[in-house]
């Protein structure tokens, strides 16, 4: 939807946007696939057949799960990515495109890096402007919008005539955790609206029963000890401290270190030696 977005928003509004899930093409495939082939370059291969950044020039190309490449692959992409020119599987003539690439990830890139897993010099090429997009539980009044908007788009499909939501049950979908995210939430209403008898949208004729969540769950924490029953040691106690935080975070994050340290309000390579000291 980001994507989607982005591409109609932009001059290239009316130019192809081309969408490649890197996970789902198989590592044989992937580069015919990505940039075309010449007749007679495989078994097969009968005729000459564009790739997808060739089809896309001019317009916009959305890597998904960009973290699914494999490395032999990565390595391809980010010569492309310098120039905007590759060669067509056993062609040999340099093709120019003028496209602009969008790469998405549930991944942290920064931690394949360190693994070896995927390249630095094609992360660092691939970020030049960050977009983070929260998971719906950390934008809960996006909540309410969201469920109306899809109360619309349900009506209209199944040619229903549900008027609103009972805000006892939006209450409830406001609480809830959403570890599907938007998706969850998509699902929930379909479901909801499709089996609904009357104009209010109540959530108990589809069975379901949301987890009471008021919040998201608090995560480790550290008491303090009773200074009357005796002296402590104030530097253990402040560590723990410390770590309760730490781990606060990086569950709040999802284990990305960078989002972890913002909310810390410290530098990655503070978080990641503190992580060292453990």
């Amino acid at each position: 939807m980001v994507v989607n977005a982005i591409h109609n928003s932009s001059p290239r509004r009316d130019t192809p946007l081309v969408k490649i899930n890197c996970g789902a093409i198989p590592e044989t495939l992937l580069e015919s696939e990505l940039f075309g082939y010449e007749k007679g370059a495989f078994t097969g291969a009968n005729k000459t057949k564009k790739g997808l950044m060739e089809l896309a020039s001019g317009g916009t190309v959305f890597l998904d799960e960009v973290g699914e490449l494999p490395l032999s692959m990565q390595a391809k992409l980010l010569t492309f990515l310098e120039d905007r020119r590759f060669k067509r599987v056993g062609g040999l003539r340099d093709i120019e495109v003028n496209v602009r690439i969008i790469a998405a990830t549930n991944r942290d890139l920064e931690a394949e890096v360190q693994k070896g897993t995927f390249r630095e010099d094609l992360f660092y090429r691939l970020n030049v402007m960050q977009i983070r997009i929260p998971p719906l539980r950390e934008r809960r009044e996006d909540i309410p919008v969201l469920a109306r908007y899809y109360l619309e788009h349900f009506n209209r499909k199944f040619g229903k005539h549900v008027k609103d939501i009972d805000p006892a049950f939006l209450a409830e979908m406001e609480r809830y955790s959403w570890k599907g995210n938007v998706r969850e939430l998509r699902n929930v209403m379909e479901r909801c609206v499709l089996f609904c008898q009357g104009e209010l949208l109540t959530g108990e004729e589809t069975g379901l029963e949301f987890k009471r969540d008021s919040g998201p769950s608090a995560g480790p924490s550290y008491p303090m000890k009773d200074l009357s029953q005796g002296p402590i040691d104030l530097k253990q106690e402040v560590d723990a401290f410390e770590r309760s935080y730490i781990h606060r975070a990086l569950e709040l994050s999802g284990g990305n270190s960078s989002r972890a340290a913002q909310l810390l309000g410290c530098t990655r390579f503070t978080l990641k030696r503190r992580l060292e000291q453990e």
